[in-house]
């Protein structure tokens, strides 16, 4: 199951890195005033929403259920893979964020109290968190394209 998360993040490595310089640059423009601090983990919460489903759509496209069918863990490991890679999508960006968000309040870039910070960021995953609990099932049963129809109409 670890070498199905594994496969996941090679796949998903350019993307993950132009993640990072988005969130850099939001930082920035939070550290410039333009933002507010929230803007972190909102951008945490896209980041769980969008790199499980842009995995799924590229399995999708280089037809990997064929491939999932014939592994000796089968369908459930592949499943499992998948909510796990989520899962620490959804955490390492919560972290990235809260590193963030811990830098900006020592600098004294926000006017939060760290609290309100640290709630805010945990509603933010658990929203990431909901929203892949929803959308997931419904990648698994229709493919990534239809279910984007579907989650959207």
């Amino acid at each position: 199951m670890m070498g199905l998360v594994y496969k996941d993040i090679m796949v998903q490595g350019r993307t993950l890195r132009y993640y990072l310089i988005f969130m850099l640059v939001y930082v920035v423009l939070v550290f410039a005033g333009v933002f507010d601090t929230f803007i972190l983990g909102t951008f945490a919460v896209v980041m769980a929403m969008l790199l499980p489903m842009s995995s799924m759509a590229y399995d999708d496209q280089v037809k990997w259920d064929a491939y999932a069918a014939a592994a000796p863990g089968g369908r459930k490991k592949v499943v499992a893979g998948k909510y796990l890679f989520t899962l620490g999508v959804v955490l390492a960006s919560g972290a990235a964020a809260l590193i963030l968000m811990l830098a900006l309040y020592v600098l004294g870039r926000t006017e939060m109290p760290m609290g309100e910070l640290l709630i805010t960021l945990g509603a933010c995953m658990e929203v990431g968190l909901l929203i892949n609990s929803v959308i997931l099932p419904l990648i698994f049963k229709f493919g990534a394209e239809k279910s984007r129809a579907i989650s959207l109409g």
